[in-house]
């Protein structure tokens, strides 16, 4: 099914997008997901974010701890231990055509050189309300053009100048040091449902407040280079239903194939190829 409601994207696209991202650190797919998938996705995640249980509900009291700016915000944690469709979704071979160039290390062997060996760093989804100060994901701002993260958005309702978009200062992905831009003078970053906004970690970007009523729903994936630590333990945290579900690339994408070995005794390289892979993922925390 999710196939078939994913645009295809030609080379010569592929070509603007990566030019668009080396100038500017951002680019948009437009209308990347079919209607259908959009409102198929939007109400899955409407139902998880109603219906969660008590430790991974949506109000912010339930969570260990939340950032500020993020209380007032509508969230769904961790969306690929929900369901595989959005797994399917951040594994795309549209998606990971334009980023295995950025992210993908040459000298990871272990796996074929056609397949994403870069992770997943979190999958949530969000609607905004408060304003998003301009930051950087990346927490070493060197200056260069060489990135180890990049980040999705997949837009499910239109985001707006009006209702809080996205915000960024084009071409600072490539800056060195921290933010020294004013929120002001941010270019808005509108999108429409069904979009997909692609961005280096590196941009300094923010988001405005949603002043409205309506909601402004997005899945939100980072991905980073297969040696930087992932937002939560996604390895550990993933149903096993769900695991036995996926191809060994996605298992990869996951982060099974870059798990630090228990000690010397077990292996000596971070680095591991599917034939590494295991059959459920408790194998992985038990002693071999």
């Amino acid at each position: 099914m999710l196939t078939a409601e994913l645009r295809k994207i030609s080379e010569s696209e592929l070509e603007g997008h990566a030019q668009s991202l080396a100038s500017d650190g951002y680019t948009v797919v437009k209308g990347f997901m079919s209607p259908v998938l959009v409102a198929y996705l939007k109400k899955r995640i409407d139902d998880l974010y109603r219906n969660a249980g008590p430790r991974s509900a949506h109000s912010a009291d339930n969570y260990g701890t939340t950032a500020t700016n993020t209380k007032k915000d509508s969230i769904v944690w961790n969306l690929q231990n929900s369901d595989k469709i959005f797994i399917d979704l951040v594994s795309c071979r549209q998606l990971s055509s334009i980023l295995k160039p950025i992210l993908n290390d040459p000298f990871f062997t272990a796996i074929p050189k056609d397949d994403p060996n870069y992770i997943l760093a979190y999958c949530n989804a969000r609607s905004s309300a408060v304003q998003l100060p301009l930051h950087t994901d990346i927490y070493l701002p060197v200056e260069g053009t060489r990135t180890w993260g990049m980040q999705t958005i997949f837009a499910l309702d239109d985001q707006t100048v009006d209702n809080g978009c996205m915000v960024c200062i084009p071409g600072s992905q490539n800056k060195g040091g921290y933010i020294d831009a004013s929120f002001e003078s941010a270019t808005p970053l509108e999108s429409q449902s069904g979009d997909l906004v692609i961005f280096s970690s590196r941009l300094w970007h923010g988001a405005r407040a949603n002043p409205t009523a309506q909601s402004r729903w997005a899945i939100l994936a980072s991905f980073r280079s297969w040696w930087v630590k992932q937002l939560t333990d996604i390895p550990r945290g993933l149903p096993e239903e769900i695991y036995g579900q996926l191809t060994n690339s996605q298992k990869a994408l996951l982060g099974y194939c870059s798990i630090p070995p228990l000690n010397e005794f077990e292996r000596i390289s971070t680095k591991t190829g599917y034939d590494a892979l295991r059959p459920r993922v408790r194998d992985y925390y038990q002693s071999q």
